[in-house]
């Protein structure tokens, strides 16, 4: 702001005659406070004038003989006092500027920097500042924000402009599980993170870009990254499973009978699912690997016969177990047994049905055997131990797998004291296919 004062003398009339003026000047303006008074000996009827012509910027002197309009004639003296002083508040440059930070994650916190003394007061659309009246609070923005201060300096207003920038941080503690099956396909586990665009993935340690993983039954810890090194570790564990389909089954025969007794197992572990491939036989203190078991007991007694059957790993087993009586025969004694199982595939096991008979100095003189399937109608019918049933129906196709009943009557003859056995038995067989 340019305040001045000037004055002119008419030296033509011999006398000094004074013309006041006084003006400021101001923000490109030049604004007129008091006017000089009109006089017919001056020259010119106003003293005010726009100096700003004649003073470049910045300049702290004026050359009054510069200023030819102020002359008019070789005989005007003039003289001028000029006062020039600035506003309190200096001017300020790269007022639009802003201050940048280095990016952050979302989740962590940035101290701003004042640039400026003075008293401070933050402002943030999110009100994301710890504190918003001192020059460097702590800023925990999760998106990228502007924060604006007014700074008043003595009087003196201004406001600063300070950017953080913010990635997002992939945070998640969701996860999908599928079961699994023990001894074949494992169960996964997949991270569900759909913000903050994670490219790395870690489950127990174990790190990779997929967010499925491949997982034994267990319990876990996970965590995940993104490529601006975001990361994120869930306080959360997650549990993973499996289902044992092992399945073991077997069928004796028999079951029962007189030392020595041979006994045949047949192994139908998992006969549908077929997801064994692994068994063991326990008994009497042996065992043994194969897929069917025979074994004779040479003693009389009571004995358990075990299978365990697994896939793969011994993890994934089931086990079950029958029970054989081996009982003493003395002589003169006969007993007949039927077995309850039997698949004709071909295999050379169990490829046909008959009763088994015990017997020690008798005779069988009469035996009459008849299956019926499970609708009653005769399916098999023989006078003689042998041939045994093939599994076949009456027109010579083969029956279909399933429950079937039997009949059977016999007599018998002891050869030393005569003596007659007669009985009947029934029961239930199932064929296998």
């Amino acid at each position: 702001t340019l305040w001045g004062i000037v004055s002119y003398v008419n030296t033509p009339d011999s006398v000094y005659h004074y013309a006041p003026g006084s003006f400021y000047y101001e923000n490109n303006t030049l604004f007129q406070i008091k006017d000089d008074n009109p006089h017919n000996g001056f020259d010119t009827t106003d003293a005010l004038v726009n100096i700003k012509n004649y003073i470049p910027n910045n300049s702290q002197s004026f050359d009054i003989n510069s200023a030819s309009t102020l002359q008019n004639g070789g005989n005007n003296q003039i003289s001028a006092f000029i006062l020039a002083y600035s506003t309190p508040c200096p001017a300020r440059g790269g007022v639009d500027s802003i201050k940048t930070y280095p990016p952050i994650c979302s989740g962590a916190t940035v101290q701003l920097q004042g640039v400026s003394a003075g008293n401070y007061t933050w402002s943030a659309a999110n009100n994301s500042l710890n504190n918003d009246t001192v020059i460097n609070p702590i800023a925990n923005p999760t998106v990228t924000t502007n924060y604006i201060a007014l700074v008043d300096s003595a009087g003196c207003k201004h406001t600063e402009q300070h950017r953080v920038s913010v990635y997002s941080t992939p945070i998640t503690d969701s996860v999908q599980t599928t079961l699994g099956v023990c001894g074949g396909n494992p169960a996964t586990a997949t991270i569900i993170a759909p913000v903050g665009s994670p490219n790395s993935y870690t489950v127990n340690g174990s790190v990779q870009h997929s967010p499925t993983f491949n997982l034994a039954p267990g319990t876990y810890t996970f965590a995940l990254s993104n490529a601006f090194g975001c990361s994120y570790s869930s306080p959360k564990k997650f549990t993973v499973k499996d289902t044992n389909l092992a399945q073991a089954a077997f069928y004796p025969s028999p079951s029962t009978g007189c030392a020595p007794l041979t006994i045949s197992c047949q192994n139908m572990s998992n006969n549908k699912a077929n997801v064994t491939n692994n068994w063991v036989w326990y008994t009497n203190g042996d065992s043994s690997i194969s897929q069917n078991f025979h074994y004779t007991f040479l003693d009389t007694g009571v004995y358990k016969i075990s299978l365990l059957a697994y896939q793969n790993f011994r993890t994934c087993s089931a086990i079950t177990s029958q029970i054989i009586s081996v009982g003493y025969c003395p002589p003169d004694s006969f007993s007949l047994a039927a077995p309850n199982i039997f698949s004709p595939n071909g295999d050379g096991i169990n490829d046909a049905w008959q009763p088994i008979i015990h017997n020690y100095q008798y005779s069988l003189n009469s035996y009459q055997c008849t299956l019926y399937n499970r609708w009653g109608n005769k399916v098999f019918t023989n006078n003689s131990l042998t041939p045994g049933w093939s599994g076949k129906a009456p027109n010579g196709e083969a029956a279909p797998a399933g429950t079937y009943f039997y009949i059977i009557h016999y007599k018998a003859t002891g050869n030393s004291q005569g003596t007659v056995q007669e009985n009947s038995l029934k029961g239930f067989i199932e064929l296998i296919r």
